[in-house]
């Protein structure tokens, strides 16, 4: 079982092999940030923290943040471009003219 612990158990519901660009390499940057004591504690006790870490476990955090951030900026480009004329407005009076197939019995 190449790159787990001994100890852990061979079969878990989740995977905690950190991919390659979350392990810890020297271009990352030390940061220091506040928590509230109570989300502090419920970080803490949360059992994916305790086997990959916690600075694994808020790097995973934000990337997947910044990733639905970064989808909703595309959608919302995507509505404000589609919204002033609509996909397809360039194709009217076209409907009328195609031959739809007979339905298959």
């Amino acid at each position: 079982m190449e790159g787990k612990a001994s100890w852990l158990p061979s079969e878990l519901p989740f995977s905690i092999d950190a991919p390659e660009e979350q392990t810890y390499n020297v271009d990352m940057k030390t940061i220091h940030i506040t928590f509230d004591e109570q989300l502090l504690e419920e970080l803490d006790n949360d059992e994916e923290v305790k086997l990959r870490g916690r600075s694994v476990v808020i790097r995973s955090a934000v990337a997947e943040y910044l990733r639905k951030r970064r989808r909703a900026t595309i959608a919302q480009a995507y509505r404000r471009g589609y919204g002033k004329r609509p996909a397809g407005s360039d194709l009217g009076g076209w409907a009328n003219e195609g031959v739809w197939p007979e339905k298959l019995k």
